[in-house]
């Protein structure tokens, strides 16, 4: 079953920090949507056409912050091709700055992940240094950083 959810999930990004509309009408949210989205995937490379199949909020409307956007791709290498560029051109635009992009992930891998960070969080805090989570053949894993 998690298997299935992770095949399932690679062809999703999710887009953190798009501000969202003020406005009731639904139609009209998802529409400004497409277009930023749009807007944002010309910005990180104008030459790739990449195509969402579908581009949604995820989770319940709240006022005080924006929810994310799931975008859905026709495959997984799509995806992660477009994650790639994502992380070559973090400070090329300055409207994209607080614009953040990361896989997909199922429940286990986002709470592993949450666990992981308290640990690192509680090794740093008991004085050891250096310490990052790093992804090793798509596992997260605490590591030291190797100064050069």
């Amino acid at each position: 079953e998690e298997l299935n959810e992770r095949i399932r999930r690679a062809r999703n990004v999710i887009v953190y920090g798009v501000k969202e509309s003020d406005s009731v009408d639904a139609i009209q949210n998802t529409a400004q949507d497409k277009i930023t989205i749009s807007r944002i995937l010309s910005t990180i490379n104008p030459d790739k056409t990449w195509l969402p199949n579908c581009v949604f909020r995820i989770g319940e409307k709240t006022k005080d912050k924006s929810r994310p956007i799931r975008l859905v791709f026709d495959s997984a290498e799509i995806a992660n091709d477009f994650l790639v560029e994502c992380s070559k051109c973090v400070n090329r635009d300055n409207w994209l700055q607080g614009i953040f992009f990361c896989h997909d992930r199922s429940p286990r891998e986002r709470n592993y992940l949450k666990w992981l960070r308290k640990i690192l969080k509680q090794r740093i805090d008991c004085g050891e240094k250096d310490l990052t989570i790093k992804y090793i053949s798509g596992v997260p894993k605490i590591i030291t950083i190797q100064k050069m």
